[in-house]
């Protein structure tokens, strides 16, 4: 016993590790450190200004005017609205029972991303999550019922 007195062990938290499971207190090596003499003539000039890099300009839209990544989350929330009503989301065929409260769910979400996007879609999103909501309501109603 008087052995294990002497043994710790080490909690790390390795939830936001890139790499996974490596050992932490491995770290990469350092540069060789430079004499003196090199280290200076490696030195910019003082009248040389280090200017910060140019920042990249926001993402625009691409062109036509809708954003990939709102088409991208309205099929995310659609096909998931399907699947709870027991429908295939990409062939519409019954795979299952529904599910009504995941269904009722994720066409309330929809409804939610539609209300609080007002004013801020293009025509074109705008129409496209008008389609959606309504559809999956529709659908709602005749594959769940109402609830």
């Amino acid at each position: 016993m008087p052995e294990e007195e002497g043994k710790g062990f080490k909690v790390s938290d390795r939830r936001f590790a890139v790499r996974g499971y490596e050992e932490e207190e491995e770290s990469p090596p350092s540069p060789p450190e430079k004499p003196e003499k090199e280290a200076r003539e490696a030195a910019p000039a003082p009248a040389e200004e280090k200017r910060p890099a140019p920042q990249a300009p926001a993402k625009e839209p691409p062109a036509g005017g809708r954003s990939r990544e709102f088409e991208m989350l309205l099929a995310i929330l659609q096909g998931n609205a399907l699947a709870a009503m027991g429908l295939h989301p990409q062939t519409g065929e019954r795979i299952g029972s529904p599910d009504p409260r995941n269904a009722r769910m994720f066409v309330d979400m929809v409804a939610f991303v539609k209300d609080k996007m007002k004013g801020n879609l293009t025509a074109e999103e705008a129409a496209l999550l008008e389609q959606v909501t309504s559809d999956l309501q529709m659908l709602y109603v005749q594959q769940v019922g109402i609830g």
